[in-house]
């Protein structure tokens, strides 16, 4: 019996509509995989009267982990899935949010589109229309998307092992209110990708309300603002007096976000995490300098 981590992996089908029949039979060949691991499939045909069909393709795109590309002649033809669902899919691929995975159905010339530069299924790049038997064609696909799962399901879980860290640290002086107003901004940034790449304090914002709607009236920009900051390491001028050589100093105490521009923020890593509370700890000068890098901590006290 396999031992299945319990993370989830949304897996979003963008195809033409013409190519449903490939959808379709993909499904099959993937029922295995679906059981054995905690894979949700989406894909348009989903979306329910009344909802609005083009807000909830964007939603399932921006939180997919992984995103297959149907690639056909109606696929390439078609504005929408090529300009509009493409275009989201590839920008999160090179952020590093998503995987990619162009499934060649049928005949096109796909040269230097796109998704040129990514591994495509099946082997070879092999139409699943040329294969003599299509089950094997399936097949192959199959086993390449298994192969993504597993590494998908390989990488550590951000979310859950900086809150191991930061609850592990004592945090004087903190209300509880903003205890939880920083562990739901956590999950918030998580989901919009702050592990990733930057985010403005109203991206971060905005986010937080929507995924936290019971607690819209509770929490304002400026408190907000204020918990974000305090839970801040600033690249620059980490302390007023460079002689203050106080341990623990509060501010540091539980540190989660890293401000990198003005008013642009990214999720520390649980290796940052543990590092800055190691060098707080063992209050070390590099702490105070006015700029580093995170390679320049990492090496031994007094090497630089």
């Amino acid at each position: 019996m396999l031992d299945v981590p319990q993370h989830v992996i949304k897996l979003f089908y963008c195809y033409a509509h013409e190519d449903k029949s490939f959808l379709d039979e993909l499904e099959k060949h993937l029922s295995n995989l679906k059981r054995q691991y905690h894979i949700t499939t989406w894909q348009d045909q989903v979306i329910l009267p009344g909802e609005n069909w083009e807000q909830e393709i964007h939603s399932q795109l921006q939180t997919a982990d992984l995103i297959l590309l149907l690639v056909s002649p109606d696929f390439m033809a078609s504005d929408y899935c090529y300009s509009k669902e493409m275009t989201i899919a590839l920008e999160r691929e090179r952020n590093g949010m998503c995987r990619v995975i162009p499934v060649i159905l049928r005949h096109i010339d796909w040269i230097d589109s796109p998704f040129s530069h990514l591994q495509k299924l099946p082997a070879d790049d092999r139409p699943i229309t040329s294969w003599s038997n299509r089950d094997e064609a399936f097949w192959d696909v199959a086993v390449g998307i298994r192969a993504v799962v597993k590494n998908l399901l390989l990488k550590p879980d951000l979310g859950s092992t900086i809150e191991q860290v930061i609850t592990s640290v004592p945090a004087p002086n903190i209300e509880k209110s903003n205890l939880n107003v920083i562990d739901l901004s956590i999950e918030a940034a998580l989901e919009i990708g702050a592990d990733k790449r930057q985010i403005s304090l109203a991206e971060l914002h905005t986010a937080y309300l929507r995924a936290n709607p019971g607690i819209k009236k509770a929490t304002n920009r400026d408190s907000f603002e204020a918990t974000i900051n305090y839970h801040t390491i600033n690249m620059r001028s980490r302390f007023v007096n460079p002689n203050d050589k106080r341990k623990h100093a509060p501010w540091l105490s539980r540190p989660v976000f890293k401000r990198v521009a003005y008013a642009r923020y990214m999720l520390l890593s649980s290796e940052e995490v543990i590092l800055f509370h190691q060098l707080v700890e063992e209050n070390d000068s590099r702490i105070y300098l006015d700029e580093y890098n995170l390679d320049d901590l990492k090496s031994p006290k007094g090497q630089r």
